[in-house]
């Protein structure tokens, strides 16, 4: 698909919220979602690729150097959409998660952290993406490790 931009008179307005909440002295719950809203003034239609509400609810439990999480990520399906371009359908996805932070010395510390994003495999496009066009989903269920290493403090 060839696409033609062209300058437009164009409203954006969006919105970021978070409500973090501690209980039972190890625990933490955040609620957090994030909106744009798009609309070619022009051409009275929405904006092509706007991104689609999200919602993240995160239960962490934090004690010393230990760190675990389940996150529950949900994407709404994204219906005002541009002439031409295809609605996306929304999804849920779950991710798990910890971490662990070693000391070495002083006020150095190796953090590991292991998470599964999509523990599910669930089946979904990102509204954002040229590969939604071509029918290429967004990764399955996957597992990061990361190490972090603090080099600069260290020498």
């Amino acid at each position: 698909q060839i696409y033609r931009y062209t300058g437009a008179e164009a409203l954006f307005a969006g919105t970021e919220a978070t409500v973090d909440v501690d209980f039972l002295r190890n625990f933490n719950y955040r609620i957090s979602a994030e909106y744009v809203y798009t609309y070619n003034c022009d051409e009275h239609i929405p904006l092509s690729f706007s991104p689609p509400p999200v919602m993240r609810n995160t239960l962490t439990w934090q004690k010393n150097r230990y760190m675990l999480y389940a996150e529950w990520q949900s994407i709404a399906r994204q219906n005002r959409v541009d002439r031409n371009e295809d609605r996306t359908a929304g999804a849920n996805l779950f991710h798990l998660g910890g971490s662990l932070n070693i000391p070495i010395g002083g006020n150095n510390e190796i953090e590991i952290t292991l998470t599964a994003r999509n523990i599910f495999d669930t089946r979904y496009y990102n509204h954002l993406s040229f590969y939604r066009k071509v029918e290429i989903p967004e990764p399955g269920r996957n597992f990061q490790l990361l190490i972090k290493i603090p080099f600069k403090k260290l020498l």
